[in-house]
């Protein structure tokens, strides 16, 4: 239990410092609370996507709906959502830790279920995504409450109570099923109540949502499936098995005693291990990053800490003697020996130290001043600057640079709103130039055209806070708009370039 509390605690450590940072961390960071902030304005959550602003609105909307009242009670900046998220990640852990200790092995089992997720679900040095502003580990810890909820008694309320957290989790996050399938599976033959709860719970706000908007289908499902890359899978898959060899290792142990398939309550968590998997099916899409296997790491640190009790509880004492000491001798290399310990416990307490005196940033802040004063329209990225500036994101560059090279999207009319001055500042964290250049080895970072026409027609006003800021020039280049753009062709340039 002691080998794995070191990186637990930079993981928590980290993402408590990430509550306090002014700036935005992660790219979808400003997005999210940009669609969050609409509702405070009274304008509809899902929007269509072929014209301004050009963002997409890609998940169900609970977290959403929780950003928006955390903003209206705290005001701007991203740390509550931060906070939330941080909270839901402590939640989940504890919730898991019960769930693993549970008539197994007690209170040690619980801690090392808990502490095995903290230490190995989230690869650093990114900060982990239970500090992020974003919709996962919400959706996470509604998901394990429905399981516990289901372990915890068959009575009616439990199962109906089962049911609308597993439909709430698929409210946050639309892929989050596995809660409702392994609930299902579980109670069969009468699984109706669990199922009925939750779809209700789920169906009737995006019914609602859908006859309102008119694009809450268009957002969450038509927009939604970007393409699907194997190197992109092969990359993550990669890590994914760097962080998480030991928990699959001690699942597989555990699993394969054939104990847990006997046991109804036990079964419920190989159902839930098993469903949660399917998360590493979309692992290949353009945009998916480590919060694609969360929930997985999260079913498999129970089966792994009740994994760890085996060996330990052996009832051979030699040989729980010798399997301790392996799972020990295991446990430090994964977590990368004496230096990798040193190293989180010093990384621990260096974000301690910055979290107590984290400086003021009046650059940014004079810089979202700026923004916010701006008269005319403004492009940015990061995105921070235009939301925390209370603005609407204009354009989310890369998700419409998927949509231009897969034919879903024409850039026409805000190039052609580039050009005619009516994009008053485009704030970046690079040169125009290098934006240009940037890709992910299979899609550009900017919509070509529309890059292209902030080239001809803004020049470089100063650079603020680590920010190129631009401006349009007092002649608008000629030729600065383009002609339509076809599909696949800056797919086909970096495919081939790379």
């Amino acid at each position: 239990m002691c080998l794995p509390a070191s990186a637990a605690g930079a993981i928590l450590s980290a993402a408590a410092l990430a509550v306090v940072q002014p700036r935005a961390i992660d790219y979808a960071e400003p997005v999210i609370y940009g669609q969050a902030s609409r509702l405070l304005s009274g304008q509809a959550l899902y929007q269509p996507i072929d014209r301004a602003p050009f963002t997409v609105a890609a998940y169900t909307p609970l977290y959403y709906w929780a950003a928006a009242a955390l903003q209206a009670v705290f005001g701007p900046g991203f740390g509550p959502g931060r906070a939330l998220s941080l909270t839901c990640g402590v939640a989940t852990t504890v919730l898991l830790g019960w769930l693993a200790g549970r008539r197994v092995g007690g209170l040690w089992v619980s801690a090392l279920g808990g502490l095995l997720f903290l230490a190995f679900a989230f690869p650093r040095p990114d900060t982990p995504w239970l500090g992020l502003y974003r919709v996962d580990l919400l959706g996470v810890a509604l998901s394990i409450a429905a399981v516990a909820a289901l372990s915890w008694s068959s009575a009616t309320r439990a199962v109906i109570i089962a049911g609308v957290l597993a439909g709430l989790a698929l409210l946050c996050k639309q892929t989050f099923v596995a809660a409702l399938v392994a609930g299902a599976l579980w109670r069969w033959p009468k699984p109706g109540l669990f199922i009925a709860s939750a779809l209700l719970t789920f169906i009737v706000p995006c019914v609602a949502l859908e006859a309102t908007t008119g694009a809450f289908v268009q957002n969450t499902v038509s927009a939604n499936v970007n393409p699907f890359y194997a190197i992109v899978a092969a990359g993550l898959l990669t890590e994914y098995l760097k962080a998480q060899w030991l928990p699959l290792g001690l699942a597989a142990l555990y699993l394969a005693s054939g104990r847990p398939w006997r046991d109804r309550p036990a079964r419920l968590l190989v159902l839930y291990w098993l469903a949660s998997s399917a998360s590493l099916i979309w692992i290949g899409k353009i945009g998916a990053n480590h919060n694609y296997w969360i929930e997985f790491a999260v079913a498999t640190a129970i089966l792994a800490a009740r994994g760890a009790a085996r060996v330990v509880n052996d009832f051979q004492p030699r040989l729980a003697l010798t399997g301790t000491a392996g799972l020990v001798l295991l446990l430090g290399t994964q977590l990368g020996g004496p230096p990798g310990l040193i190293a989180s416990a010093r990384a621990a307490r260096s974000d301690l130290r910055a979290l107590r005196s984290t400086p003021p940033d009046p650059e940014f802040e004079s810089l979202v001043d700026r923004v916010r004063a701006e008269p005319g329209a403004v492009i940015a990225e990061p995105m921070d600057v235009v939301v925390l500036a209370g603005r609407q994101v204009l354009l989310e560059p890369f998700i419409y640079s998927v949509l231009l090279d897969t034919g879903h999207w024409q850039p026409d009319a805000l190039v052609a709103r580039i050009c005619s001055g009516e994009v008053g500042l485009a704030v970046l964290a690079y040169p125009l130039e290098v934006g240009a250049r940037m890709t992910d080895g299979l899609h550009a970072l900017w919509p070509a055209p529309v890059i292209a026409a902030m080239q001809a027609s803004m020049h470089l006003e100063r650079v603020e806070a680590e920010r190129y800021v631009y401006s349009p020039r007092p002649a608008v280049a000629a030729g600065c708009i383009s002609t339509r753009y076809s599909p696949n062709r800056a797919t086909s340039r970096y495919l081939a370039a790379t």
